[in-house]
């Protein structure tokens, strides 16, 4: 071979276009890579002789250099266009394009000089290289297409998607895509297994909403293929489903899960990884069988997991509220030290979620990397991730370094003043709550790599793209409207901070005990602007007032709409109800003892818009308040309170009444009711005073509490823990209505006592002035959300929504 390529060598510049043709399809039909010297020299001279070649013979040379994986030259690729480009017939109207697929193959080549397999193979060799042709080429090449797609194969339909989707390049010609869903139906019984996952990944990268009977066609064919599939072919399909947000059908989704288990040896790290990440943004929680396959393989191959494979992996088990055994938590966190110089600020980000949202203190190892990494990379920091690490710091309550905090702080600074630049950034005031739907982290947050048709995408789907709607007609998909579709967090438009970060910047910030910072009333100027608000966010805000409400009734925060405050006061009456519909069965135990101790007290009550699971009335003893506080007010295995829970404390108690703690792990260590009653007299009667001023058992105009006894029988609890999927749970029985708020206790006349167990100061940020209760219109109080991800948790997918304790 190689006495024949110097042969041809010494005749290249006599060659014409049909011989240098024939000659690379050759090679390329051998999988034989010519010397570098004759590749450059057939380079040169096709170049040089592209304006006469014809449309088949110069197709065939720049495929037959891709396929040998020889990048060709620019000047060539460019010439190429220019040749395609005259070569290929004008735009034409419908009509016409009708008319002329009418014809006959045969007048069809003459016509047009470009068949349909050198069609597809041009749009396959463009991909490959990731060569985006010119505007006007492309139109060309889009409607040449539709007037070819009647000779069209399966395996050119799937290469002509998965070009399309590879350079991004959505095809904006309605009658197109509808010519290739009647052709794609015509010979779906054709399609190879790897056909169909690239058409479903197509549609997945170019957010392409398929028509129903498409999508419908398609999954059925897989899954009569499913027992073909590799495990490449099974990582990429579900990954494309949950990248469209798309469940697959339960036949489908069935069959290629049974696959899964059998290939389960041959899952690579990032295959591991995606099929988590999918799982977790189809909110389908892994059955114990798979969960044990996934953890195997993942501990058996962990050192070749990426930063990327980590972040994934991590943020599936939070957004499903699957803790990750001790040895898996370990194997992934030295991991993460290894690749750390591989993290990106999303990575990072999204770690620290993952650790919050499952209560668990990242490892001190991967802590110093995680903060070290984050200085070195801060200037890359957009205003998602900032708010994220703020939020995870103030949810787990610790671990905050003054220079990283700083930083954050002096970042979000920059993306402030950006915005005060840009107005229209914001979105326009509705006065209305706008409801949006709940992610991640996400992937959105986090997204998945893969990278070619056989691996796995490594950039998300470009925005935008057609779908059908449910009338049958096509349009451009929305990005806005596509985000909110797949559960990610909506971003606004440059980067710029939207109302998510703002309100959950504000909120870490006071579990931080940074409200005196120029950044926090920075942050609550922003809030005053018009702009749209979801229903926990204006929870939150609403939260954050009532927490840095001034001495003497006034407030050092103000609002300037009142449509935003009357908006924030009402969803939090609306959401503190909620939580006063249900009752812990660790709630009603510790209510039996008290009331056989004869002590009296009222069943969920609220102080502002804290809810407070009993308030005791008997005299001597009107100004303690006693929370029944379960694993999920904690850091996992540990007696820490977190941050929401530590915000609760010192709130309540800077009100000026005495909050003691009940925890779960206290009260399961008693075993009779003499144990149970010593450990209440304990916890309670040091805090007894016969200070009991008329003042202090007045209660706020219309609003008198009535006295619900307390449930002697545990069995009607749903649950033993005080909480469900975020500290401050709903709790109290659903027939029983909202209890009316319990009035302030004037610090002047109140003995301010600790909790004997667990000084509330001792957990929480440094205390601002005593503040006020006033302005505590009511409301449950659902703190420090984070975006991303869906049901049954919210995701990162945000990252999909909890908002902390309370």
């Amino acid at each position: 071979m190689r006495a024949l390529e110097r042969r041809l060598g010494r005749f290249t510049t006599r060659l014409n276009g049909q011989a240098v043709a024939t000659a690379m399809w050759a090679f390329a039909s051998m999988s034989h890579v010519p010397s570098g010297k004759l590749l450059k020299a057939i380079g040169t001279r096709t170049t040089k002789m592209m304006g006469s070649l014809a449309a088949q013979n110069a197709i065939s040379i720049i495929w037959a250099l891709v396929r040998l994986d020889a990048m060709p030259p620019r000047e060539l690729l460019e010439a190429a266009d220019s040749r395609i480009y005259a070569l290929l017939p004008p735009v034409l109207p419908a009509a016409r394009v009708r008319q002329i697929s009418d014809q006959s193959p045969e007048n069809l080549r003459n016509e047009r000089g470009v068949s349909a397999k050198a069609a597809a193979n041009l749009l396959w060799a463009w991909a490959k290289v990731e060569h985006l042709p010119p505007p006007g080429v492309r139109a060309r090449m889009e409607h040449h297409v539709e007037s070819l797609l009647g000779e069209f194969q399966p395996k050119h339909l799937a290469n002509l998607m998965w070009a399309f989707a590879r350079l991004g390049w959505s095809p904006f010609r309605e009658s197109l895509l509808k010519a290739l869903e009647k052709r794609t139906l015509t010979v779906i019984t054709s399609f190879e297994t790897k056909g169909i996952v690239n058409m479903f990944w197509a549609f997945s990268r170019l957010n392409m909403r398929a028509p129903r009977s498409l999508m419908v066609a398609l999954q059925d064919q897989l899954a009569s293929q499913a027992h073909t599939c590799n495990a490449q072919d099974i990582s990429n399909a579900i990954y494309s489903f949950a990248k469209l947000a798309q469940t697959p059908t339960e036949a489908l989704f069935g069959a290629l899960r049974d696959r899964m288990m059998q290939l389960s040896s041959s899952l690579k790290p990032q295959m591991i990884s995606n099929l988590m990440w999918s799982f977790a943004r189809l909110e389908y929680v892994p059955t114990r069988e798979e969960n044990k396959i996934f953890k195997e393989a993942a501990e058996a191959r962990m050192d070749d997991f990426t930063a990327q494979a980590v972040g994934n992996t991590l943020w599936a088990y939070a957004t499903l509220l699957l803790r990750p055994t001790r040895r898996l938590t370990h194997l992934l966190s030295n991991q993460g030290v290894k690749t750390i110089k591989e993290f990106t600020p999303q990575n990072l980000a999204f770690t620290y979620w993952s650790f919050a949202k499952l209560l668990i203190e990242p490892p001190a190892p991967l802590a110093r990397a995680l903060q070290k990494r984050s200085l070195d990379t801060m200037r890359h920091f957009n205003p998602r991730a900032c708010a994220t690490m703020l939020w995870a710091f103030a949810r787990i309550g610790r671990g905050l370094s003054k220079k990283l905090a700083l930083s954050l702080e002096r970042r979000l600074e920059i993306f402030i003043e950006d915005l005060k630049q840009d107005r229209p950034a914001l979105s326009p005031i509705r006065n209305s709550v706008i409801v949006s739907p709940e992610i991640s982290g996400e992937i959105s947050l986090v997204s998945a790599d893969l990278e070619r048709v056989g691996d796995t995408p490594s950039t998300p789907p470009r925005k935008g793209g057609w779908y059908q709607s449910e009338e049958g007609g096509y349009g451009l998909v929305d990005p806005v409207a596509t985000d909110r579709k797949i559960h990610e967090p909506r971003v606004a438009a440059g980067g710029h901070l939207n109302s998510q970060d703002i309100s959950n910047s504000l909120w870490a910030l006071a579990v931080l005990g940074r409200t005196d910072s120029k950044l926090f009333y920075r942050l609550w100027d922003l809030t005053q602007s018009r702009m749209v608000w979801d229903s926990k966010e204006l929870v939150q805000l609403y939260e954050v007032y009532n927490f840095v409400a001034g001495d003497e009734g006034g407030h050092l925060l103000q609002w300037k709409l009142e449509s935003t405050r009357r908006a924030a006061r009402e969803e939090c009456a609306r959401l503190q109800a909620q939580e006063m519909q249900t009752t812990s069965l660790l709630h009603n135990n510790v209510s039996e003892v008290l009331t056989k101790m004869g002590i009296s007290f009222e069943n969920e009550g609220r102080i502002g818009t804290w809810t407070v699971d009993m308030h005791l009335t008997t005299p001597g003893l009107e100004h303690v308040l006693i929370e029944v506080d379960g694993p999920c007010h904690f850091l996992y295995n540990t007696s820490i309170p977190n941050g929401p829970t530590a915000l609760k404390r010192k709130a309540i108690d800077d009100l000026g009444w005495t909050l003691v703690s009940v925890p779960f792990f206290d009260w399961g260590q008693l075993r009779d009711l003499r144990s149970k009653r010593e450990y209440l007299h304990k916890l309670i009667m040091p805090h007894y005073t016969d200070h009991r001023p008329s003042k202090t058992r007045n209660r706020a105009k219309n609003s008198t509490p009535t006295r619900r006894a307390p449930s002697p029988s545990s069995s009607s609890s749903s649950s033993s823990d005080s909480s469900s999927s975020h500290p401050g749970a709903p709790r109290g029985s659903g027939a029983t209505p909202p209890r009316p708020e319990i009035p302030r206790r004037s610090p002047a006349v109140v003995s301010i006592s600790r909790n004997l167990r667990q000084s509330p100061s001792a957990q929480s940020p440094r205390a601002s002035p005593r503040r006020s209760a006033k302005g505590g219109g009511g409301g449950g109080a659902v703190h420090g959300r984070e975006r991303g991800s869906p049901p049954p948790s919210e995701r990162w997918g945000t990252p999909p929504s909890d908002r902390g304790g309370g």
